[in-house]
């Protein structure tokens, strides 16, 4: 029940995440130039990459070692002397950038956060981590808007203090698990070199991750102009709204994969997550692109005709809401290796083609590319899982997503067809309505009753 409760209270504030955000996004879009919105974007995405590869699969391949009781200390003190690294190597290079450099000093803060939501997510507390982001969010809304006069340096300081103020209060929450790290300093490199042997996988996942996500938006700005930064970052967030639901069932996946030893009770677990997260964001996107226009010309009326771009991003989301529960069942099941070629090899494939495709197609390019890599890394891994026969309805489905687009708001009318016709491809099951609606139940404290 109490890991039921997890996924109830992390949708719910992955939700009201997602609407703080676009508030946020409402400030950047319309308060600033396209080309300053697009230049702070720009770094704030090279910083992400950095980050990735700095944490080393931090929180999420930490997860498996906790719960599985394996030693992190030499692990949190390696890792720490990476980030003092970082912090030295960022003071030198932006150092004729200082707009920057309020970024820099995130690194050795952002570790520690990172063992913090390790700790939480091995204890279904993921919903805590959910809530710091939201508070992260609400503060760079306030900060970002009192900064504004100091353009892009404004907005890079206003994310670099947020950023402090829930890692704090997650590191204060976690204190107690958190305290033996700082006892005494040890490294021990055969506990570093078996978990790095893992965590790197599992962070070349994530960073893939990363570049078919936020990533093409730094591409844009290498290969073609800040406004089309600026534009992509627009459409991805509104295209992204949907992610909330593999985000949140995934992490819960990482947990549950790591504790259940019978292979068989994991994989049906495994398929009643991916049939759940994939009829959910599915539905979502429907109403998402059927109400595009009216969200981009209310909100963000400087780029009306990006409506197009949200519907080829958004499918290629629907398509990661059913193959990210196959990394994460991989991932918790400590054999990332499984999943790392799909991945890999669908973000090389993107990069690829948005080299060649940006600099002639622009943001058509880049959207088309991504969804390409997403279908790639989907087919590869339900192929690789056995599973295809099962979820191969979905490239079908996938089609509405622009019938959508061309009806408009009449495209709603689509989800009335399209939930009879999910439960005749078998990818909506009765079971699976009863899982969903037990975690309304758990919204809003009613019996609840998570049956896995």
């Amino acid at each position: 029940m109490e890991d039921g409760k997890g996924v109830a209270y992390s949708m719910v504030l992955l939700a009201t995440s997602k609407v703080v955000t676009y508030f946020l996004l409402l400030i950047l879009a319309n308060l600033f130039l396209k080309e300053v919105y697009g230049r702070a974007a720009f770094v704030m995405n090279i910083f992400t990459l950095v980050l990735f590869f700095s944490l080393v699969g931090v929180p999420y391949a930490l997860v498996p070692w906790i719960v599985k009781k394996r030693d992190i200390n030499s692990v949190f003190h390696f890792l720490m002397l990476v980030s003092i690294f970082c912090v030295i190597a960022g003071i030198i290079i932006t150092w004729q950038h200082k707009w920057v450099m309020p970024l820099v000093f995130l690194f050795p803060i952002l570790l520690v956060r990172g063992f913090s939501g390790a700790y939480l997510y091995s204890k279904y507390k993921q919903h805590l981590v959910v809530m710091a982001d939201l508070i992260y969010i609400f503060f760079a809304f306030i900060l970002i808007y009192l900064f504004r006069h100091f353009s892009k340096g404004g907005i890079i300081m206003g994310y670099a203090i947020a950023a402090l103020i829930p890692s704090m209060i997650l590191i204060f929450l976690t204190r107690k698990d958190l305290a033996p790290l700082f006892n005494k300093f040890k490294i021990n490199f055969y506990i570093v070199r078996n978990y790095i042997g893992n965590a790197i996988i599992t962070s070349l996942i994530y960073i893939s991750f990363a570049f078919l996500d936020l990533l093409d938006s730094t591409i844009i700005g290498i290969l073609s102009t800040f406004e089309n930064v600026a534009m992509y970052n627009v459409a991805g967030p509104i295209s992204n709204v949907i992610s909330l639901i593999p985000v949140t069932f995934g992490l819960f996946l990482l947990a549950k994969s790591s504790e259940i030893i019978d292979r068989k009770h994991s994989r049906m677990i495994l398929s009643k997550m991916m049939r759940v997260s994939f009829s959910l964001s599915f539905l979502s996107a429907i109403a998402v692109v059927s109400l595009s226009y009216w969200i981009v010309s209310i909100f963000f009326p400087k780029y009306i005709g990006i409506e197009p771009f949200i519907a080829i991003l958004i499918s290629g989301v629907v398509l990661y809401s059913a193959y990210n529960m196959i990394c994460s069942y991989l991932l918790g099941r400590l054999m990332p290796r499984k999943a790392l070629f799909a991945i890999g090899f669908a973000a090389i494939l993107n990069i690829i083609l948005d080299v060649l495709l940006v600099p002639k197609f622009g943001l058509w390019g880049v959207s088309i590319a991504t969804f390409i890599a997403h279908l790639v890394a989907f087919t590869i891994l339900v192929k690789k899982m056995g599973l295809f026969k099962s979820f191969y309805k979905i490239y079908l489905l996938i089609l509405f997503i622009p019938l959508a687009l061309y009806m408009e708001v009449y495209g709603l009318l689509l989800i009335v067809l399209l939930v009879p016709l999910l439960i005749f491809a078998g990818l909506l099951k009765k079971e699976d309505i009863y899982f969903a609606r037990d975690i309304v139940k758990d919204i809003f404290k009613i019996k609840p009753k998570i049956n896995l």
